[in-house]
């Protein structure tokens, strides 16, 4: 499974009263986060978290949801990772890495400075938000 910060409610379910899940094509969290308080305001949690490429979200949704779709894969792809450089939430850089679907690629985004990367940089890196597409969803399987 997926380790989060104890600032991310892992277990909140997917889907809700509204029943859709359909319009979900993909998913985002935060993994790491900022704490607040002490003389600066704010201060980071720093420290990789482990996180896979592949999510399975079915023990996430609903009873409701998981009896709808049966047998129904939800499994999600990472495709997307924002990591923060920095000591606080008033300072320091973004940078994001990008997977080209297509060609299974590993994309760094540095400001201007665009560079393919491996695969081991992206899961090395400190993450603090991930984001996941439904593989099977109708959306998700027209990109």
């Amino acid at each position: 499974g997926m380790a989060m910060s104890s600032t991310t409610t892992s277990s909140r379910r997917l889907g809700g009263s509204n029943g859709g899940f359909g319009g979900i094509g993909g998913i985002g969290g935060a993994v790491n986060d900022f704490g607040f308080g002490g003389t600066s305001g704010s201060s980071k949690i720093e420290g990789h978290i482990k996180f896979d490429q592949v999510l399975d979200i079915r023990p996430y949704l609903t009873k409701e949801l998981q009896q709808k779709h049966g047998r129904s894969s939800f499994l999600c792809r990472l495709f997307a990772v924002i990591c923060h450089t920095g000591k606080n939430s008033h300072s320091g850089h973004y940078i994001s890495y990008v997977r080209n679907v297509g060609k299974n690629e590993w994309w760094k985004m540095d400001d201007a400075r665009v560079s393919r990367v491996q695969t081991q940089e992206v899961v090395g890196a400190e993450a603090y938000m991930l984001f996941y597409r439904v593989v099977e969803h109708p959306v998700a399987v027209q990109l």
